[in-house]
Formats: structure tokens, sequence, C-alpha cells
């Protein structure tokens, strides 16, 4: 199993070989795909047209490997008209009355929340 991209603005794909180098699966890496890591070291993979993959994989290390590299390629497909995955609001104070300088130490409380599905 790859995962590769060209470069040239095409989507980047998992793709996945059979023992004897032939392709034997083509999954374009999109917002909408899904890829669950499974019991087993088994990731489930959910294309665009619906197909629904299940890769075993060596070791569990192997399976968080690809998970982290598949979660990457994604973010490459991430923009804020799409998904405002982070949202800023910083202010110093109840009103933003102080300002921070060098050497200030600050405390920083982060939410995090998932994107609307909708």
């Amino acid at each position: 199993m790859v995962i590769v991209g060209r470069g040239d603005g095409r989507k980047m794909r998992v793709l996945v070989y059979t023992v004897q180098k032939q392709e034997a699966v083509s999954i374009p890496i999109t917002l909408e795909v899904k890829a669950v890591p499974q019991a087993g070291n088994y990731m489930s993979m959910q294309a665009d047209d619906q197909t629904v993959w299940s890769l075993l994989l060596k070791t569990g290390p192997d399976l968080a490997k690809v998970a982290q590299a598949i979660a990457l390629a994604k973010s490459a497909e991430w923009t804020p008209e799409h998904h405002p995955l982070v949202l800023q609001d910083a202010s110093v104070g109840d009103a933003g009355e102080h300002e921070v300088a060098d050497g200030d130490e600050v405390t920083v409380h982060c939410k995090a929340r998932a994107p609307d599905q909708t």
C-alpha cells in the first residue's frame, strides 16, 4: 500500500498492489473518504463511490502510520470555505483591554468541536 500524490493538482490516492505488483485498489483521498482503524490491524476505507475496503496491515504501528498519512493527505484538501477547522478568537482580559508583550506568560484554553455535517 502506498499513498501518493503528483503535486500537479490531482488528488492524492491510496494505492494497493497485489504480490504480482499489479494495482488492486485505487482510492482518491478526498474530504469525503472515510478511513477508520479497526481491531486486528485492519483499516476500513469507504471510497467516494461508496465501495468499502478492508485492508489488513502487518502491525499496529503500521496501522497508525497509514491513518496518520491519510489524515495528512486529507488536510491538503481543507480550506476555510469547506471546513473552518480552526477559528481563533483571542483577547487578553474580559474586553481585550490588555496587550501581551515579549516575555509575558499566557495560558491558552482550546475548545475543539467537530465541523457541522450539513
